[in-house]
C-alpha cells in the first residue's frame, strides 16, 4: 500500500513539474493590454511593443506604433558599458524574458534565470489614453553597479491610422 501511495504522489509531482515548465516555456507569442474600450497595446516578450499583431499601441482606433517606420526598444547601462539592448527590429531579447498576462488584467515581463541583470516590468492601462510602464532591475553580478541607465525608445507615428 505504501509504495502505491508514493508511486501515486510522484506521478502526480511529475505531472506537476512538467505542466509547470510547459507553461512557464511555452510562451512566445505577445500579450495584449487593453481598457476594454479605447487603449491596446501589444507587449512582446523582451519587453517592448510589437509590430506583429494589427496594433502595437492604439488609442480610439489610431494606432501610434506600428505605422511608419517602426521602432520599440530599450536598453541597460551599467558601469559605462551596455548591459543589454533589446529591439524589435531584430527581435533581440538579452535576458531571455517572457510576457505573462496577470489577473489583473496587467501584463508581466520577466527575464529568465541565470544572466547578470534581472528585469520585471509591469505594463498597466490605468485610465483611458494611458500606458504605464513599471520596471525593476535586480544587479546579479556580486559587483557594484554605477551609471546605470534605462532607456525606452519608440517612434510614435501620431496617429496616423
Amino acid at each position: 500500500m505504501k509504495s502505491r501511495l508514493k508511486k501515486k504522489y510522484l506521478v502526480q509531482l511529475v505531472t506537476i513539474v512538467l505542466g509547470s515548465m510547459c507553461a512557464i516555456t511555452a510562451h512566445t507569442a505577445p500579450s495584449v493590454i487593453t481598457n476594454g474600450v479605447d487603449t491596446s497595446a501589444t507587449i512582446d516578450d523582451a519587453g517592448y511593443f510589437s509590430a506583429t499583431g494589427s496594433f502595437g499601441l492604439s488609442f480610439m482606433d489610431k494606432e501610434f506604433v506600428n505605422l511608419g517606420i517602426f521602432a520599440s526598444n530599450w536598453s541597460l547601462n551599467a558601469n559605462g558599458l551596455s548591459a543589454g539592448i533589446a529591439n524589435e527590429d531584430d527581435g533581440s531579447n538579452p535576458f531571455a524574458s517572457t510576457t505573462i498576462t496577470d489577473i489583473d488584467g496587467s501584463v508581466l515581463v520577466t527575464s529568465s534565470p541565470g544572466s547578470d541583470w534581472s528585469i520585471v516590468e509591469r505594463v498597466t492601462i490605468p485610465s483611458s489614453g494611458h500606458v504605464a510602464v513599471q520596471i525593476q532591475l535586480t544587479n546579479n553580478t556580486g559587483a557594484t553597479a554605477t551609471n546605470v541607465e534605462w532607456g525606452v525608445g519608440i517612434d510614435p507615428d501620431q496617429g496616423q491610422g
